[in-house]
């Protein structure tokens, strides 16, 4: 099995959240709660989930100290912003296709993609929140890049693709293994970081035995649990 450790939490994760056939049959029988931490690592008392509804899902925000229970952000305005951000991407694509066919029609408009706000493309969500009161600052994957998107003014933007490596539970940083270190990057900066400075070929940091070992985080996003392959006395 070749997949990233990213891929293979999406998988985990469709098979918890049940198939197309099962939802359809039975809905919401179980909910996942994503509990939503402070800027902090202070834990909120909030959090968000996936409701399938007969149209299609929504995402949910629970306040359990106001016993409230409403949409995550506004799925219309999310929906409105992709669906710019998918438009500007095929017009560009158009642009460099056409720069390089000179018989292609330059008067030729692209036309105006749409998504459904009740069928949100979205993949591996992180919502967070600086404080309590404070606007949640959500981070996913859709149209195969990744996104910061502010519920305030439905403001969309385009987020540092991580590489193969785990993203913390926040969402904010992302820890890989890179020349035998294992290395932290943070998601809205881009700036990186080596944790370990001392791996080398015969004492390799986030290896095994069998190769490459992604680091797991806590819960907290505050620690990292990674393996070391100390062959240096072998």
């Amino acid at each position: 099995m070749n997949k990233t450790m990213l891929e293979r939490y999406e998988q985990a994760q469709t098979l918890l959240q049940g198939t197309p056939l099962s939802n359809k049959l039975i809905r919401n029988d179980t909910v996942y709660p994503h509990w939503i931490p402070y800027t902090d690592q202070s834990m909120s008392n909030c959090f968000w989930y996936r409701r399938q509804t007969v149209e299609g899902k929504e995402y949910r925000l629970v306040d359990a100290d106001a016993a409230s229970n409403t949409l995550a952000f506004d799925h219309d305005a999310l929906a409105s912003a992709l669906s710019n951000a998918l438009t500007i991407d095929k017009e560009a694509q158009k642009e460099a296709s056409e720069s390089t066919d000179t018989e292609t029609d330059s008067a030729t408009k692209t036309t105006q993609e749409s998504i459904d706000p009740l069928n949100l493309p979205l993949k591996f969500v992180a919502i967070t929140m600086e404080k309590k009161g404070a606007s949640l600052q959500i981070y996913f994957q859709a149209l195969n890049k990744y996104w910061f998107f502010n519920p305030d003014n439905s403001e969309l933007e385009e987020a540092i693709a991580p590489p193969n490596g785990a993203l913390s539970p926040d969402g904010k940083k992302i820890a890989f293994v890179r020349d035998y270190n294992i290395w932290i990057r943070d998601q809205s900066s881009g700036e990186e970081q080596a944790l370990t400075k001392d791996g080398e070929e015969k004492c390799r940091h986030g290896h095994h035995l069998w190769g490459e070992a992604i680091p797991v985080w806590s819960a907290d996003s505050q620690t990292i649990l990674f393996t070391q392959l100390d062959e240096q006395k072998v």
